[in-house]
């Protein structure tokens, strides 16, 4: 198998819009509880990944926050 072929399949076996929930979304047949489940989701894992982010930064180049914010 290449290269290209191996992209191929991890795309098509992890693609999220094939997940139910995004067929669904795509559908229209969503609750307002199933997409206010997913925002809050969302918005967690945005916090998350931006502090994950922030920390390694700071890890890595101790101040760069401080100089990036003047």
């Amino acid at each position: 198998m290449n290269l290209i072929q191996r992209i191929d399949e991890a795309r098509t076996r992890w693609n999220v819009l094939d997940h139910p929930f995004y067929v669904r979304w795509e559908r229209g047949e969503l609750t307002r509880d199933d997409l206010a489940y997913y925002a809050g989701s969302l918005g967690r894992l945005r916090c998350r990944a931006g502090r994950a982010a922030r920390s390694r930064a700071e890890h890595r180049d101790p101040g760069v926050h401080d100089r990036l914010a003047t």
